[in-house]
């Protein structure tokens, strides 16, 4: 955007004509009648303010298609009509073009944020997955085609993308973003995550749309913990592989590594998440649902179906299930004076697309039911799929993760 001042019109032909040369081929962003004309109006806003104290002025975005734009359909991946969605403009949409983000268009998401696969593809292999739900955005931000990419987590929807596509991708401590003007798919897990090609725009975009935010740089080489046991024993082999390495590395520049025993029971965390998440989707589609049930896929059907058995009691168990478990991960890292916990992002590669699968969201399920900010960086590989390593901090400290993973992000590329 630095060349608006002269070739205004120039610059949006060449933004549109990008989505349509490269969008042809991973299909990210969802179609938009007149694009051209509507990011001229906005581009032209952007062009009469002052660009000083336009932080975000020289990034593109893309918007998950959960959150309302004022302007754009809202779909959530679905079938049904989208005179139903509606509402106002989300907040995150909202900071982005204060701070004079030119907002690209939505991007694909899985139906309602579920796990029924769409038809974008990873960039780096269009015959893999690119994950999910935060498929578009992160596809979108693999391939160049726009800077930022908005997305949302629940259980593993933006660090298994991240990881996937090999870009940057951040979910902040539950609440730290404001998740207001979405179609929410479970409400107490819900969070804001965040999408770019490294963690140096992470933190610009942070500093805009995070709550409270503090540069908490350190020079110092912080403690990381190993979750040993049963959460890590779910990785493929060649995931783990990877991870020793990245490790070896870590250890090689300083880094202060234990091996920690943590979640002995990591299947009941596993299925805890779930029975949470799918009470609270059924409650957010009781209206819908029974009014458009034979529209929605199967995998989201059965979903909703099961939180509709899933009774009162047992929800507020849950609940409490999350305090606990927040509450027990920050007491480990204290008993153990650590700083950070490492893992990595995704139990696997991405899955091939004829999998029909968006992959496994197990290495960030007790991390996002925590409520825990959490932070995807592509570790660096020839002739191979992306990979990420996962850098999860304590509740709030969300800045310190983000530095910490900027320094990092250094060391194993």
């Amino acid at each position: 955007m630095s060349k608006l001042n002269n070739k205004l019109e120039d610059y949006v032909s060449r933004l549109c004509q990008n989505i349509n040369d490269m969008d042809k081929a991973i299909h990210a962003f969802l179609p938009e009648t007149d694009r051209r004309k509507r990011l001229l109006k906005d581009a032209k806003v952007l062009e009469e303010q002052d660009i000083n104290n336009l932080s975000l002025f020289d990034l593109t975005a893309g918007v998950k298609d959960i959150f309302y734009v004022d302007g754009l359909p809202t779909r959530a991946g679905s079938k049904l009509p989208p005179e139903e969605f509606h509402g106002k403009q989300a907040a995150i949409v909202t900071k982005l073009k204060e701070a004079g983000a030119l907002i690209l268009g939505k991007t694909v998401t899985t139906e309602f944020a579920y796990w029924e696969p769409n038809e974008t593809v990873n960039p780096i292999n269009h015959e893999y997955s690119p994950g999910g739900s935060s498929s578009g955005s992160a596809a979108a931000v693999a391939a160049g085609i726009c800077d930022i990419g908005i997305g949302t987590q629940t259980i593993g929807s933006t660090l298994r993308p991240a990881s996937y596509c090999g870009i940057a991708g951040f979910k902040c401590s539950y609440g730290r973003i404001n998740p207001d003007g979405m179609i929410n798919f479970a409400p107490s897990l819900d969070t804001v995550g965040l999408l770019t090609k490294n963690v140096e725009n992470l933190i610009r975009v942070a500093k805009v749309v995070m709550k409270n935010w503090e540069d908490k740089k350190s020079k110092l080489k912080r403690t990381f913990g190993i979750p040993v046991g049963n959460y890590l024993e779910q990785a493929n082999s060649d995931v783990l592989k990877m991870f020793e390495k990245t490790v070896e590395s870590l250890k090689k520049n300083g880094y202060n590594i234990k091996q920690i025993p943590l979640f002995d029971n990591i299947t009941k965390f596993n299925e805890d998440i779930r029975t949470l998440a799918s009470y609270e989707m059924a409650k957010v589609h009781e209206e819908w649902y029974p009014k458009y049930k034979g529209l929605y896929r199967p995998k989201t059907k059965a979903f909703i179906e099961k939180g509709l058995l899933v009774n009162k009691k047992t929800y507020l168990q849950m609940l409490e299930e999350q305090k606990t478990l927040r509450n027990f991960i920050e007491e480990q890292m204290k008993q153990n004076n650590i700083d950070f916990w490492i893992s990595p992002a995704a139990s696997s590669y991405a899955p091939k697309m004829d999998a029909f699968s968006t992959g496994n969201p197990l290495m960030n399920i007790p991390w996002t039911f925590a409520g825990l900010p959490s932070l995807s960086i592509p570790i660096k590989q020839s002739g191979k799929l992306p990979l990420g390593l996962q850098i999860v901090g304590g509740y709030g400290k969300d800045e310190m993760v983000l530095f910490e993973g900027m320094n990092i992000e250094k060391v194993i590329n």
